[in-house]
C-alpha cells in the first residue's frame, strides 16, 4: 500500500539576482493516511516553501511528490484535484495564527 504523501529527492531553488537560492535539497518524506506530523525549525529554513509543495501550491524544481501513489508534480497551476482537498487536510501555521 503506498502512503498518502510520498516526497522523493525534492529539491526547490529560486533564480535571485542571476543566481541560484537553494531552499530546500534532497528532502525525503513518508506520511501514512491517519499520521500527524510537525514540521519545525528555524525562520527561513523552507518550512513554508516545504508544505507549499505538500499542498499543491507549488512545484519542486526536481525530485518527485506522489499523492496516494499518484504523481503530482506537474498538477501545480491546474485546479487542485478534489481528491487532495478530501484527503490533504489543512495546514496551519502558528506565528501567524492570531488569537481573539
Amino acid at each position: 500500500m503506498s502512503a498518502l504523501i510520498e516526497l522523493e529527492s525534492i529539491a526547490r531553488s529560486f533564480i535571485v539576482d542571476d543566481a541560484e537560492l537553494k531552499i530546500l535539497t534532497d528532502i525525503n518524506l513518508r506520511v501514512e493516511a491517519g499520521q500527524h506530523i510537525a514540521i519545525v525549525g528555524r525562520s527561513g529554513t523552507g518550512k513554508s516553501t516545504l508544505l507549499n509543495i505538500i499542498g499543491m501550491l507549488d512545484t519542486p524544481s526536481s525530485g518527485e511528490y506522489r499523492f496516494n501513489g499518484s504523481s503530482v508534480n506537474r498538477l501545480v497551476r491546474l485546479p487542485v484535484p478534489k481528491y487532495a482537498d478530501a484527503d490533504l487536510g489543512s495546514f496551519s501555521n502558528p506565528s501567524t495564527s492570531s488569537t481573539g
